[in-house]
């Protein structure tokens, strides 16, 4: 799915206003993965170390000894271009989440609960 088709739909969607119905925790994964990508770091470690072993494997240590050096990641920025609206609507319910914690107050035998 990484392609310029769906990052348009995904993004005329998002003009729209139509709703991001995936939960907080999901759209945070999948803010991450689009980062990742857009990053050129690997999504699935187990391909990169698959890709890791090839260029070593298929090295030729005797003409370059010294081994392929730094493993390079080349950034993909037009990859979801559509993660920066993603991450304004993420940041909203973020902002929105608020945890109350009840103290439990013991008094000479009475119990007291307040709210914060």
């Amino acid at each position: 799915m990484m392609c310029q088709e769906v990052d348009y739909e995904v993004n005329k969607r998002l003009d729209n206003g139509d709703p991001v119905t995936l939960a907080i925790g999901k759209l945070l994964d999948r803010i991450l993965t689009f980062r990742l990508l857009q990053k050129g770091d690997p999504v699935n470690t187990d391909d990169r170390e698959r890709e890791i072993r090839e260029v070593y494997g298929a090295w030729d240590w005797d003409a370059k000894p010294e081994g392929p050096g730094e493993w390079e990641n080349i950034p993909r920025p037009d990859i979801a271009t559509f993660s920066t609206k993603l991450e304004d609507i993420a940041q909203g319910h973020l902002e929105k989440i608020r945890y109350y914690i009840f103290l439990s107050i013991i008094f000479r035998d009475v119990q007291v609960c307040q709210l914060i």
